[in-house]
């Protein structure tokens, strides 16, 4: 067991002790207004003791990140317990606002519709992405389609409707527990259900839990249930109801220990390993945190996270492109599996380390005031608010709830269902029914929430919207000089320690302008708009197409020590592959490796990142060695069609001179070799070529020019040709290009 773990356990004895002295006080009268604190405590207590059990093999977080994590908690009990004893003083209201039944069945219906609207959007992005099928086929596809940039624009803002749904769960177990759906309204009874369904497909595990729990501490605060019972038995229902609906969620998006081994790799133990992705949600934030705070290209946002919505939305009402980072990166911990650092990331970009201590001290104070102002005014608009307060509350080990657009529009439509479901009569018989005086508050309401889903409308329309041309050579040379002077900086300290997939989420989070994807094959082209990252444990790659049609790509090197970007160049395909050697393979070139020579890629290059260097020590005659490529297709095979081969090489100690050139097929079966010579001297039958040069010569370039006489049917290049004689010295070769002029009648 670790130092770090212990000390952890520590922690988790100390707050669950601060837990049963809040519990069992003999003050009894001041219990809820303890919520925060005993709430708190408990959510971390719990996380910090599953740390404590060595599970997972977890990298070892930093000290300064412990420190940072301690003292927020140390803050935000602290800000609780002042903010508590100020505000101590006036008695608890035994009474509830009163509702209006027809208004609130309404409401449950309106959101409902609402919500349903949402979802109706999702399906046609889902529908013209993936198709409507892969709903039911494959959650995991659905899920990973939603990261792409084609998605967010079918679906856009108009996710704001989806949140809806939450409104009217919140609503209807309202109901239920106020006995208003009697009569005609028992058909009603079954709609909680049904607003479910949604949650099912659209797959995020944490939004439902979320809402679930708001709904849970404002049932706690709305009509508080005196007996300590009661209350564990509805918790331990709704945690294994949780539970089984994570299991469900995961299972149909493909989380599941078999489609991960690189976490079932890092289990000390097998038993119960199904258990893993639970433990690992409340368990590794603390890792990525640790990760988080040591990335040299994690952005400072000032604030941007925090209030993430509202600088969303004025990022889409100012038509700007600086959008704020919503997801976090990934990180190896050394598996790139969960990527949320508590809730002190954003606080932590926005603010660093001393606003990680500061702001959840800050949340400590405002959500203690709101329980206490909602339990001394009970009205729906202070118990709603006060206990979305409890649900970020406990979700503080997880995340940052405060920073979802949903909680900000639950936030934000409080009191507008308040004004519409709560009865304000004082003059009418019935309490269903506003006098005629008032009836116009509701219309008021009512064309609050129309304004909201029309601006979500408008607002996925001006997101959708052409914007600048972000794919232009020039925005695509910029994006990549940026990202790939990041990945050196990432590279020189930490080594190549980072998946790609880890390597593209922290490039988007550092610039969330752009969007980024793990490629795992050097050679895979990005789609349009996209910086496809690839990385190897000796060098990383950047690759993207510019809206001309041009691929651009950056390399990273080590070189004496540090990392060397190269680039952007040209992806050139070329009749000769791989002629600069910048696949870091010598393939698909053969290199007939007798004894005596070393072929080999060589971060030393004449020009890119690569060239090929020859090492021989050949004391002895032997077979012929030489670095060919067979090109079979060609754009003109025609007779009296000139072939040039170009080539830069260099030498070091060359104990003799080394041939190159290529080899001209013909279709009757019969060959011509065409040799090179060194600068502009021209090749004859007559002359003997100088090819490449003995002794110790600087990059020059090698040309070999020849006219073919019959109809050509491929060509093999020879960019090193050594014969079988000894030889001793280094050749360096790169830029082998091959180039054709048709004859003039052609």
């Amino acid at each position: 067991m670790t130092p770090d773990r212990v000390v952890a356990a520590c922690a988790s004895l100390i707050l669950f002790v601060i837990v049963a002295l809040a519990l069992f006080r003999p003050d009894t009268r001041g219990r809820l207004e303890r919520a925060t604190i005993v709430l708190f405590s408990l959510v971390w207590a719990v996380s910090l003791a599953l740390y404590a059990l060595p599970w997972i093999e977890y990298s070892r977080p930093t000290v300064g990140a412990w420190a940072t994590i301690y003292g927020s908690i140390a803050a935000f009990l602290a800000a609780c317990v002042l903010t508590q004893k100020v505000a101590a003083s006036a008695a608890p209201s035994r009474s509830c606002e009163r509702l209006a039944p027809a208004r609130l069945h309404l409401g449950i219906l309106f959101t409902a519709i609402l919500g349903y609207v949402g979802f109706a959007f999702f399906l046609r992005a889902v529908n013209r992405t993936v198709g409507w099928t892969t709903l039911f086929t494959d959650l995991h596809a659905v899920r990973k389609v939603q990261e792409g940039t084609q998605f967010g624009q079918e679906y856009g803002t108009v996710k704001v409707l989806t949140y809806f749904s939450g409104i009217s769960l919140l609503l209807w177990t309202l109901a239920l527990r106020e006995r208003t759906l009697t009569g005609k309204w028992r058909l009603l009874a079954p709609i909680g259900l049904v607003v479910l369904v949604p949650y099912f497909f659209l797959g995020e595990r944490l939004s439902l839990l979320t809402v679930i729990m708001w709904i849970a501490a404002f049932h706690l605060l709305w009509r508080p249930i005196r007996s300590p019972r009661q209350v564990a038995v509805v918790a331990l229902a709704a945690t294994l109801a949780a539970l089984g609906f994570f299991f469900l969620i995961g299972y149909n998006k493909g989380a599941t220990i078999q489609n991960h081994p690189e976490l079932r790799s890092q289990l000390t133990t097998r038993h119960f390993e199904q258990l893993a992705f639970p433990y690992l949600y409340l368990t590794a934030n603390v890792p990525v945190f640790s990760k988080l705070t040591r990335d040299p290209i994690a952005p400072r946002t000032y604030g941007a996270l925090t209030l993430w919505p509202a600088a969303k939305l004025s990022n889409l009402a100012l038509r700007r492109n600086d959008y704020p980072p919503k997801y976090g990166a990934f990180y190896n911990i050394p598996f790139d599996a969960y990527n949320s650092a508590t809730w002190l990331g954003p606080f932590y970009l926005d603010f660093g380390a001393i606003g990680s201590i500061v702001i959840p001290a800050i949340f400590g104070f405002i959500t203690t005031g709101l329980l206490v102002l909602a339990l001394r005014r009970r009205t729906l608009t202070t118990v709603w608010i006060a206990a979305l307060g409890v649900m970020i509350v406990a979700f503080s080990p997880l995340k940052d709830a405060f920073s979802d657009a949903s909680t900000w529009e639950f936030i934000i439509m409080a009191p507008v269902a308040a004004f519409f479901v709560t009865d304000r009569s004082t003059d009418t018989a019935q309490a269903g029914d506003l006098p005629r005086h008032r009836r116009r508050g509701v219309w008021i309401a009512l064309g609050l929430v129309a304004l909201v889903a029309v601006a979500a409308f408008v607002g996925v329309r001006l997101h959708s919207s052409p914007a600048r041309d972000e794919t232009s050579a020039r925005a695509v040379t910029a994006r990549l000089t940026r990202a790939g002077g990041k990945l050196a900086r990432v590279f020189d300290r930490e080594g190549a320690a980072s998946s790609p997939h880890v390597l593209a989420t922290r490039l988007g989070v550092s610039d969330p302008a752009g969007t980024y994807e793990d490629f795992y094959a050097p050679g895979d082209v990005p789609p349009r708009g996209v910086v496809g990252v690839f990385a190897t444990s000796r060098e990383f790659r950047l690759r993207a197409r510019t809206s001309e049609g041009a691929i651009l790509e950056v390399v990273g090197v080590k070189s004496d020590g540090n990392y060397r970007v190269v680039g952007p160049r040209i992806v050139r395909s070329g009749l000769v592959s791989n002629g600069g050697f910048e696949s870091s393979l010598i393939r698909p070139w053969h290199a007939s490796s007798e004894t005596g020579v070393a072929a080999q890629t060589t971060v030393n290059a004449l020009d890119g990142a690569y060239s090929l260097r020859l090492q021989y020590s050949r004391r002895r005659p032997s077979s012929a060695t030489s670095v060919t490529q067979l090109i079979r297709p060609l754009p003109v095979r025609a007779a009296q069609t000139r072939y040039t081969l170009r080539e830069d090489v260099l030498t070091r100690n060359l104990s003799r001179q080394v041939t190159c050139g290529f080899q001209l097929i013909y279709a009757d079966g019969t060959s011509h070799y065409v040799p090179g010579t060194r600068g502009s001297l021209p090749p004859t039958s007559t002359k003997r070529a100088t090819g490449i040069l003995a002794g110790s010569q600087p990059n020059a370039e090698v040309t070999a020019s020849g006219v073919a006489t019959k109809r050509v049917a491929a060509i093999r290049v020879f960019a090193v040709d050594a014969g079988t004689q000894p030889l001793r010295g280094v050749i360096v070769v790169d830029n082998v290009r091959l180039t054709t002029k048709p004859p003039a009648s052609h």
